[in-house]
């Protein structure tokens, strides 16, 4: 396992600690719609501090996942736990989870959400209605993981993608400058000298053939500059 995989379950696993005991706790879980809008104000903050001030991506991500945790833990705790209408938004915290973080730490953030639900007081096992939205939340993590790798191979194929973009721009650069500069400049320079050739040629049949090479070379100069323009149009689109 990466420092980084220990570094998110860390966080993850403090975000679900922290939460637990300021629901717990009579006295701070007074606050706990100020101390949500405290972590609103961070997250936003945070997200700023990435847009704006070129912060570390992953740290940031780590961050507004930790302050997103809580945040949603507290709300649903408050809200009635498991019988909570926010409910739902446990899953997408899976979702983001998943997206953004290693496969075992969304296996580690299912155990822990379910082991934070099933100890608050409102929770009761014997409610079959309890038992089954922490049913539903097990259930959402292989969805949840199987998105996770979906979104992957797209980010690896765009990334394909514009490294093939690059790739093809590189070889029209290089068929343009050789089409616009070595092979026009060879033509030109030859079509010209042909044409100083032609009238001094003595007999017929020279002037006939320096004739003919003159219009296979026109014609090959014709088709170069249409070539260019060809290659030009279809890399543009």
């Amino acid at each position: 396992m990466s420092t980084r995989f220990f570094l998110h379950i860390g966080f993850l696993a403090t975000s679900s600690l922290l939460a637990y005991f300021w629901v717990i706790s009579p006295l701070l879980s007074q606050y706990t719609l100020q101390l949500v809008a405290v972590l609103i104000i961070l997250y936003l903050v945070v997200s700023f501090a990435h847009r704006h001030h070129q912060t570390t991506q992953h740290t940031t991500i780590t961050l507004e996942l930790s302050l997103l945790t809580i945040t949603i833990l507290l709300l649903v705790s408050e809200t009635g736990g498991l019988s909570s209408p926010l409910f739902f938004t446990l899953y997408f915290l899976m979702f983001a989870v998943a997206l953004f973080f290693e496969t075992e730490a969304t296996l580690v953030l299912t155990a822990t959400l379910v082991i934070f639900l099933a100890l608050l007081p409102t929770t009761n096992l014997a409610n079959l209605t309890h038992l089954a939205e922490l049913a539903a939340l097990i259930m959402i993590t292989p969805l949840a993981i199987f998105t996770s790798h979906e979104h992957e191979k797209l980010v690896l194929s765009r990334k394909t993608k514009l490294r093939l973009i690059k790739s093809i721009s590189r070889e029209e650069t290089d068929i343009l400058l050789f089409l616009s500069l070595n092979l026009k400049h060879t033509l030109t320079s030859a079509l010209d000298k042909l044409s100083q050739l032609i009238p001094q040629a003595k007999t017929k049949d020279i002037r006939d053939s320096l004739m003919s090479l003159y219009k296979n070379l026109k014609l090959l100069n014709k088709t170069a500059e249409e070539l260019s323009v060809i290659v030009d149009k279809e890399t543009d689109k």
